[in-house]
């Protein structure tokens, strides 16, 4: 969904959209967004031409979890917010942060196609390790223990290292 620039008046124009999972080209970690997405947006318009996007967004998402990689849904809804200048307005300057995480980017189409705000948005609020819960043990075996140890347990030596470890015993007496 485009938003034309040229088409907001100046000060406050107070926009909504509902946009369908399948228009967002959203390309990340295998990923997948779900159902509609719904978008909250005050576009406040300058007469220079600048413009302020503050706005929320609202959707679930389907990730994958990073330690029993089963597949999860989790609702998401974010705060963000824009400030777009013209192009042709531009010095030397790189897009880049403002202050209070607010993004600015410049534009040179008189257009933003809010379906990349949405899936830039998302990425961007996605922790580092996804888990489908805190107390997630991670891939089971057969038996259902765990592949990865968990802290304080005492893991087998393999038997190869076993001269490196009566070396590093006797350099700690």
């Amino acid at each position: 969904m485009k938003v034309n620039f040229e088409k907001l008046k100046e000060g406050r124009n107070s926009l909504t959209f509902d946009i369908p999972s399948k228009d967002v080209a959203f390309d990340y970690k295998g990923y997948k967004l779900n159902g509609n997405w719904h978008i909250n947006a005050d576009f406040f318009k300058n007469s220079r031409g600048e413009i302020s996007l503050i706005g929320d967004l609202e959707g679930k998402i389907t990730l994958i979890c990073d330690r029993c990689l089963k597949e999860f849904e989790r609702k998401v809804f974010l705060k963000f917010e824009y400030f777009f200048v013209p192009f042709e307005e531009v010095e030397v300057k790189e897009e880049g942060d403002l202050n209070d995480g607010v993004v600015e980017t410049f534009y040179r189409d008189n257009f933003v196609e809010m379906e990349d705000i949405l899936s830039e948005q998302v990425i961007l609020s996605l922790p580092d390790k996804v888990l489908c819960d805190e107390s997630c043990r991670g891939i089971l075996k057969e038996d259902g223990s765990p592949y990865i140890e968990e802290e304080g347990e005492e893991k087998p030596l393999d038997s190869r290292l076993l001269p490196l470890l009566e070396i590093k015993k006797r350099l700690k007496k």
